[in-house]
């Protein structure tokens, strides 16, 4: 999966320079490997956040899904939320969010700079 989210092994991150404030990328229907994938990436990089929504696959779901978060002035993560909740399962250098066995159909995740 591109443009921000993958599962281990697919996919890399959208450039940077889409992600500038105000900047939104929107994918519908992306056909993956586990069925079909919706995303939006939204950022609101002058006040610190880019903002995450997936729509997961109906087919199956992966073992975890990754969301690779670039800030467009490739300020590290500071604190990451996960459909409102507090989320440690990330790695800054690597700008990436974790969730481990995703089983809910959808997720939103706000990265803070």
């Amino acid at each position: 999966m591109g443009n921000g989210l993958r599962s281990r092994g697919h996919g890399q991150a959208a450039p940077r320079k889409w992600l500038a404030d105000g900047k939104r990328i929107e994918v519908q229907r992306a056909p993956t490997v586990y069925g079909k994938l919706s995303m939006t990436v939204e950022s609101r990089a002058a006040s610190g956040r880019l903002l995450a929504e997936i729509g997961m696959p109906d087919r199956s779901r992966p073992k975890e899904l990754l969301v690779r978060l670039r800030h467009p002035q490739a300020k590290p993560i500071r604190s990451v939320t996960v459909n409102g909740r507090n989320w440690t399962d990330l790695d800054a250098r690597k700008e990436w969010v974790r969730i481990k066995d995703p089983r809910r159909r959808r997720y939103s995740v706000v990265a803070r700079y």
